[in-house]
């Protein structure tokens, strides 16, 4: 017995059984809530990452206003070897003052960091004139048939690489134009730096964060038609 004593003839303290059964419910209580805290740390994060996320909408949509509806080029780099390198928020969001500049020396253009992603801004995609490298290219961005409606599971999709210059092309020639205008977007819960980057991001379904204990991209999409999908 443990900590038994006797005093007027009662006996106080716990036996070795009451405590380990003590111990025992503790550690169920454990096991249930915290699941739940971490799942609603993880809630609370994704919704701070769209609020961001829409505050870098609300500077393109400003930048467009201002410039007759063109966006501002997506830029990428053979240095940029991941995703959380590559199509950064554009540099003019910062020059236009749409967005607060990145720190001084830093390679990140605006001071919008993205929360799954420390020293890196969120991502920009757009598909049309860009720069590679510093040097000028059409930038394709995926776009699937069904979009916003397409499956998430991690099958190929159907779909078009769109440019807004070459490609796709109707069957007359004439050119189809993207039906999405831009993307921004995290690389999201669990991001592995290492991994292959899913080449139908993002905004694809399949390459889309699906809630807590999944990884995923959270991206906001702007359409031609000026509607908004928001990932999961």
């Amino acid at each position: 017995m443990i900590g038994r004593r006797f005093i007027g003839g009662r006996r106080h303290g716990f036996t070795l059984i009451e405590l380990m059964v003590t111990v025992a419910v503790l550690a169920l209580l454990m096991g249930i809530l915290l699941p739940s805290l971490s799942a609603a740390r993880e809630a609370a994060r994704v919704t701070t990452v769209r609020c961001e996320l829409r505050k870098a909408a609300d500077a393109l949509e400003n930048y467009g206003l201002d410039n007759r509806d063109r966006w501002p080029p997506m830029r990428t780099s053979c240095d940029a070897w991941n995703l959380a390198d590559s199509g950064q928020l554009p540099v003019e969001l910062a020059r236009g003052r749409y967005l607060p500049a990145g720190d001084e020396g830093s390679s990140v253009a605006c001071g919008l960091p993205d929360r799954y992603s420390p020293g890196h801004a969120y991502k920009y995609a757009c598909p049309g004139p860009g720069f590679h490298n510093d040097a000028p290219v059409n930038k394709s961005l995926f776009v699937p048939d069904a979009f916003p409606h397409d499956a998430c599971d991690g099958g190929e999709p159907a779909g078009a690489i769109y440019n807004n210059a070459t490609r796709p092309r109707s069957d007359a020639g004439e050119v189809i134009p993207c039906p999405v205008a831009w993307v921004v977007y995290s690389v999201g819960p669990r991001y592995d730096a290492t991994a292959d980057v899913d080449p139908y991001g993002p905004v694809a379904r399949r390459s889309w964060y699906r809630g807590f204990g999944t990884g995923g991209l959270i991206a906001l999409i702007r359409c031609r038609d000026g509607r908004f999908v928001c990932s999961q």
